[in-house]
Formats: C-alpha cells, structure tokens, sequence
C-alpha cells in the first residue's frame, strides 16, 4: 500500500509545482459539465441517471441560450441555478430590458461571481432573432455519433464457458456495446438512435438476431408558432411535483435543502440507456395563448415474471423486473412478455406570478396482477388499470416561491398532497418548507414526488432547510425532515417512523481553495432478526455520515481534491460498525495539446456493508460512476481522454478495487475468485 501512496503523492507534487505562467482564463466547459454532474451527485441520495442532464448542457454548450430572448422554462435547464437565481435573472430581463455585457449579470440579485463563471459558457446575450425556416435548420444542425465498450477484465463465474444447457450462465460475451446517433438544431429539429448490448447478452444471435438487445429512438419539433413539441418514438414526459405523472430523471431527496422543487419539463426526449421508465408512442404540446396543451399515448412490451397458470383465462404476473437486463435464459424467458399502455395529458395556464396544470394519466398492464402474500402488500398498487389525477400549483410572492400538487385515484378515493415553499428571508438567509402526506394505496409506477421512502405511497413527512452567508465566503446550510409510514414496508413489519437531519459548511479560502464539512443523521426502524426470536421484531437504527474536503486549483489546467468520509451503523441489539474512506483527485488539463488526465487513489475500511460509503468519480461522456466503497482495500482509477480534432473526442479509463480482506468478491453469476475486480471501457465522439 506504501508505493501506491508515494506515486501519488509525488504526481500531486509534479503537477501542483510546475510553471503557472502559461495557464488561461478559460475555463474547459466539458470539465465544467463534469463538476456541476459531481456537485449534483454528490447531493443526490438514489441511483440517478444524469444522462438527459448531461446531453441537455453539452447542447448548450453549442447552442447557448439568448438570455435576451428565452424563457424562464429554457433558464431552469441550467441546472446548477437554484429556483430563486432564475427568478432573479428573468425577472432583470423583463425589467431592465436586454442585457448588454457578461459582467451586468453580477448586479442580478442573488447572482454572484462564481455563477456568472459558470453561466457564461451556456448563454449568449445578443437581440432577439427571427425564426428559422426549416432549410435553415437542416444546414445549421450538429450530428454526433458515440460508440462505447467495456468490460470487467477478472474472470466471473458467469462466463465460465459451460455447453450444459442446465447449468445456468450469462449466455452472451463479456463486453458491453452501445452506440448512438443524434441530430440536432437548436430547439426545433432533432432525432436520434440509441442501441446497447449489456455485459452478459447475446449479440447477433439467440434472443437478439438483430444485433443489440436495446433499440431506442425518436423524432421531435418544437418551439414553432403552433407546436411547442411534438415527439414520436421514445420520450418522457414530467409534470407538477411528480404525483399524478412523472417519467423523466428525478433527483430525490438530497443534500441540497433548497433541492424540493421539481421542475417538471413536459413532454422531452428519452436518449438515455434507461430501459424501463419511458414512454413508446407519440406526444404534442400545442400553445394556445398562455395555456399549453399536452396530450401523450404509449404502448410499449416489458418484461414480467409470469405466473404458472391463467386466472379467468388471462395470463397473471407478481412482478415487473427493471434492470433491463437479458443475460441468463430465466432473464431471457421473462423479456417482454406483456403490453403496457399508458396515456395522458396536462393543461397549464403559464402566468407572469402564477401556473396552474391539470394532469390525467392512466396506466395499464395487459395482465392481472397478483402480489406475493406479504403483509406489506396489501396495499400494493394496482397495476390492472390505474388513473391518477392532479392539480399542480406554483406562484411568486415577492422573492418567496410557493409550489403545490394534490392527486387522487378515482377508483379507490387514495390521495395524496405536497405543499412547499422555497422563502427568500434576505440576501443573506433563504428558507425552504415542505410537507406531504401519501396514503398507503396511492401512487403507479410513473410517480416520483419528493419522498423519504422509495414510492410516492404511505408516507408523511415535513421537511425544513435553510441557507445562511453569515460573512463573505462562508456558507452554512442544513435541513431536517422527520417523517412517519402508516403501513407496513419492505423489511419493517409494522408502522414506523424516522428523522434525518444534515448540517454542511462551505468556505471559499480563496478563488482558487474550497472546503467542506458535511454531518448527517439518520434515524429510523427495521426488522431485526437474531437466534433468539422466531418473528422479527422492529427496532430503532441509526446512521451517521460525515464528510471532510477540500479542493484545490492552483493553475486553470489542474484540479487537486482531498476527501475523507466516515460512516457508523448501530441499533439497540448490536454493536456499532464503522467505516471510512479517504481519497485524493487529481485532474490535469493540457493547455496547448487536447489532453487531460482524471486520477484517483482511494483507501476505505468498513466494518460490513452497513457501513459503506458511496463516492462519486470522474467519467466519460454520458457516463457516470458513484461506487459503493465496502470492506478493507483501494481503489484506484486512472482516465484519459485525447481530441485529435475538434470533432473527435476519445476516452480510455481503467480503475481496479483491491479488497485485502475478501478471497472473493460479489455474488452468483457475477462472482470472481480472488480479490481484485478491475474494468476497462473505451469510448469515442465524433460530431460533424
């Protein structure tokens, strides 16, 4: 472990001490995109694909926004702007009229100089311009083609070759495969393809003769006199705070206490490699005066876990399986078994201080489904036909944001409420509220509303946060949010109830240093199983996460990080397990040649896997990795990306994790004898 250690202190020390003489003012906006995906991140409590994220900033790199001439639905795509900063620049465009030069935005309330370094490569400030004609469009549009592939280099028992069509395997090579295809004119013209073969799967033979497991496309318009979008093929479509419809990424509960707001975009494009929650059909959005007007139609095959025989004479299910994954023959009997049909619509009224939308949505598996006899299922929601509706509300109150939506099931009267605001007290305090109740029928599996539990259904909750800049530099935040479940839940087996509070602490040392502190507490209830109780009884457990780091770049083209996590687990029968991680980032970015390293060395030793600790690292395009760091070992990843032209963009990355205490490492088919796991991908960009 000493030599890992020594190399990577002395490749800091190489970097961190070289002639700065040569470093410029501009920033590397794909290394932008890649800090605001890492804040985002590390903010986020759930699995989340930021794909649609990424693809939606590195279109504005291209395309900047006019900030003369756009909405205040196209500023809400800078992601990286809380709720109040948008606010604050729409509201100076439609006061002060156009802005004139990039530094008049620092007079913008609540827009500081670090933002405007951020903003300034996703706008352009310029008069408003007519529309194009689609010729135009057609000649001004940008074409990308990606291609991707990778693979874990260490042997897993999956793929250990066996011919007996008993013994169970992954059936297709060990490599990864994606491709896609998009092309795209500023708001008004795009289309696209994506195809994936996942490790595992079969490819140009078996269940997949015509080559990917994954097809995915679309075709849209948008933003002309009469159409606002018009999608067909693959798409998502979000509406309100998430409880009558939501199928696009949802960010969840997080770190950040002003991050309760949903900003619900209607009718968009699905181009990730998500192959479960999207829609498959065709949707329009039609302006009529301050009212848009959404309609959408799906209907799309999924895979099921089938029962063994038919109920009436129709075909029974207990489960819809979501990891889109086809490798084995049991995961390729249950793909795409069943027709789901789904449709919907929204009307909302967009005024100057106040929106209003009415959302319907009904979803409808061609199957009856059964669940499994579990206490906590009882309620399970119906999937045999399911129509939610909703009214969503949002307005502005001076600088105070006040948001809403209510919904309900018709058929069974289940309902459920969030209301919140977002409060701008003064420049130096800001103060977020939100409380919800969803009761234990509610929700469909196209519902993502702020929620502690993992559906929007049997929960209540308040959550509260705040924001201070108690002196220059500095800035104190936290939130607390208790919440209770009227019913029973996945491994509690009784009502239950919880509390989690976060304290954070950022200080800005100087342009070039940043620290942070982060404290969270989590306390909620759980089975507990031992050998002294038949039944399982649920008992309080608590965690802790704690967070240290600072960030460092000395020069534009180099980026130091040093971090250290710790975590501890206990309850009331067991003793408390502990864990740790500590890191060092180091990123480099060549000033005359398009060359730029990605680095990281890691140590983390957790008593079990309680106690793991989830940390975000650099990725290729499109990509992202957020590794659970369990057990005892290191972790190393080494990335580099080389442009050979401006429309070329290539990238290699490696990482392997040594664990010093395993002899082996997962589980199943995925099992590897030994205690070394390593993967290689490759991918390349090619715009024209």
């Amino acid at each position: 472990m000493r030599y890992p250690l020594k190399i990577g202190f002395f490749i800091a020390f190489l970097i961190a001490f070289q002639d700065g003489r040569s470093q410029s003012n501009q920033i590397d906006p794909q290394q932008l995109i890649s800090e605001i995906i890492e804040e985002l991140s590390s903010k986020s409590e759930n699995d989340v694909d930021f794909t649609p994220i990424i693809e939606d900033l590195i279109y504005l790199l291209d395309n900047p926004l006019n900030l003369n001439q756009c909405s205040i639905d196209d500023l809400s795509r800078l992601v990286f702007l809380s709720d109040f900063q948008v606010k604050g620049l729409w509201d100076y465009v439609q006061e002060k009229g156009p802005i004139l030069s990039i530094y008049e935005l620092q007079t913008v309330y609540g827009i500081e100089k670090e933002d405007v370094e951020r903003i300034a490569p996703f706008i352009v400030l310029a008069k408003p311009v007519d529309e194009d004609n689609l010729k135009n469009l057609l000649a001004k549009g940008n074409h990308e083609i990606v291609s991707r592939t990778g693979t874990i280099l260490e042997n897993q028992k999956g793929y250990n070759g066996s011919t007996d069509p008993d013994k169970l395997r992954y059936l297709g090579s060990k490599y990864s495969l994606s491709a896609r295809y998009r092309f795209q004119s500023k708001d008004k013209l795009e289309w696209g393809l994506n195809v994936e073969k996942d490790a595992g799967e079969q490819f140009c033979k078996g269940s997949n003769p015509r080559g990917f497991d994954y097809f995915s496309g679309y075709f849209a318009i948008g933003n002309t006199r009469r159409i606002r979008k018009l999608i067909i093929g693959d798409f998502n479509a979000a509406f309100g705070q998430g409880l009558t419809f939501w199928s696009s990424l949802s960010m969840g509960k997080s770190s950040d206490p002003f991050g309760i707001r949903k900003r619900g975009r209607g009718l968009v494009k699905h181009s990730s490699a998500n192959e479960n929650t999207f829609l498959r059909g065709a949707g329009v959005t039609i302006p009529i005066k301050r009212v848009d007007l959404t309609v959408f139609g799906s209907y799309k095959m999924v895979d099921a876990a089938l029962g063994d025989s038919l109920i009436a004479g129709e075909r029974y299910f207990t489960s819809l399986p979501s990891s889109g994954l086809h490798r084995t023959s049991n995961e390729v009997d249950g793909k795409h078994l069943l027709g789901e049909f789904v449709a919907g619509g929204n009307i909302m009224y967009k005024g100057r201080k106040l929106n209003a939308g009415l959302s319907l949505s009904h979803v409808r598996i061609d199957g009856r489904f059964i669940p499994d006899s579990t206490l906590y299922n009882q309620y399970e929601p119906s999937m045999n036909g399911r129509t939610n509706v909703g009214l969503n509300i949002e307005g502005f109150v001076r600088n105070h944001h006040i948001f809403g939506e209510t919904a309900i099931i018709p058929q069974s009267s289940e309902r459920a409420i969030l209301v919140g605001g977002l409060f701008k007290l003064s420049s130096l305090v800001e103060l977020s509220v939100l409380g919800r109740t969803y009761s234990r029928g509610y929700t469909n599996s196209y519902t993502s509303a702020f929620a502690e539990g993992s559906g929007s259904n049997n929960e209540s909750g308040f959550f509260a946060g705040i924001s201070i800049l108690p002196v220059k530099g500095l800035k104190l935040s936290g939130y607390v949010d208790v919440f209770s479940f009227s019913w029973l839940r996945y491994r509690v087996n009784a009502p239950s109830t919880g509390y989690e509070y976060l304290l954070q602490t950022d200080y800005r040392f100087s342009q070039s240093f940043v620290g942070q502190i982060r404290y969270r507490v989590k306390d909620s209830e759980q089975n507990f199983t031992s050998e002294f109780n038949r039944v399982d009884i649920v008992i309080p457990q608590k965690s802790q996460t704690a967070r240290l780091q600072f960030t460092y770049t000395p020069y534009k083209q180099i980026m130091l990080r040093s971090r250290v996590d710790f975590s501890e687990f206990g309850n009331d029968s067991t003793k408390n397990e502990f864990g740790f991680v500590l890191s060092q980032d180091i990123g480099y970015t060549h000033l005359k040649y398009p060359f730029s390293v990605s680095f990281r060395f890691a140590i983390f030793d957790t008593d079990s896997w309680n106690t793991r600790i989830y940390s975000y690292e650099s990725d290729m395009l499109y990509t992202f990795s957020v590794p659970a760091y369990y057990s005892k070992g290191t972790r190393v990843y080494l990335m580099l990306k080389y442009s050979p032209t401006n429309r070329i963009d290539c990238w290699v990355r490696w990482s392997q994790t040594h664990y010093s205490a395993l002899k082996e490492i997962g589980q199943g088919l995925d099992l590897i004898d030994g205690n070394r796991k390593s993967d290689a991908r490759i991918m390349v960009r090619v715009r024209f």
